[in-house]
């Protein structure tokens, strides 16, 4: 069964880097390995950190994990935020083509793009949507 952010434990120490610095370094990374001839190759590699600026999210957003039983109109803002992120997760661990269903799945320029620009807007958005403590 692929991990996902339902069912990986997080870490117990948490990133002090602001979401617009993580953000910034994040299009800065991805920006950079767009470029070249290699495109798929770089689009694979983008990916791949796009996946960890995910798990930045899972580790320092408090937004709140509904899990996989709860229906989607039962869920409040955070838990609706946890799922966006989770989805955004699930798609880029297609990227590492570790099982038999995504061993097929091949990324180009544009899908690396569009997970670029909705993780970054997560990043950004975080902090003013995390659950209150």
């Amino acid at each position: 069964m692929p991990e996902t952010a339902a069912t990986r434990a997080p870490p117990s120490s948490r990133s002090r880097e602001p979401p617009d610095e993580a953000a910034a370094r994040l299009l800065g990374t991805v920006a950079a390995r767009g470029r070249g001839h290699h495109a798929r190759l770089h689009a694979c590699a983008s990916i791949l950190e796009i996946r960890r600026a995910l798990e930045w999210i899972q580790l320092n957003v408090d937004w709140d994990n509904p899990g996989s039983k709860k229906l989607s109109s039962q869920c409040n803002q955070t838990e609706r935020w946890w799922r966006i992120q989770d989805a955004l997760y699930i798609q880029t661990c297609g990227a590492l083509h570790n099982d038999a269903v995504t061993k097929s799945f091949d990324y180009d320029r544009g899908e690396a793009e569009t997970l670029l620009a909705l993780t970054a807007a997560l990043l950004r958005n975080g902090s003013s949507t995390s659950a209150s403590t």
